[in-house]
């Protein structure tokens, strides 16, 4: 099962997700969540993943349709903390060049204000 708690950091909607993204587990509400902000026109997001276990193919789905539905209204989505094994996924597919990762919110959060990068 995954728990997502949405909180707010200045201008940024940081999502903490905790447990395993994997088919099955609940893992749509991630999605939907994403869907939510992006109908609501939240443009800066940030997905922390820190007590995130695992990921299956799935998951790595849902995270690409999440990006997609923030970009969609020009919008950015990022990764906070994934941890290795979702690291490695994520270069194994490539996704690495499409996700900005970081490893420290403050970093993160501060991404945003100093041109998106």
């Amino acid at each position: 099962m995954v728990k997502l708690n949405a909180r707010r950091v200045a201008d940024v909607v940081i999502i903490d997700v905790v447990g395993k993204i994997v088919l099955g587990s609940g893992a749509d509400d991630s999605l939907e969540a994403m869907r939510k902000l992006a109908a609501t026109g939240e443009k800066k997001v940030i997905l922390n993943l820190a007590d995130t276990s695992f990921v299956d193919a799935a998951g790595i789905g849902i995270l690409v349709s999440g990006y997609t539905s923030i970009e969609n209204i020009n919008g950015q989505l990022k990764l906070l903390a994934p941890r290795q094994q979702l690291r490695e996924k994520l270069h194994i597919t490539k996704l690495d060049t499409l996700f900005k990762i970081y490893d420290d919110e403050a970093t993160a959060v501060r991404s945003f204000q100093e041109g998106g990068e």
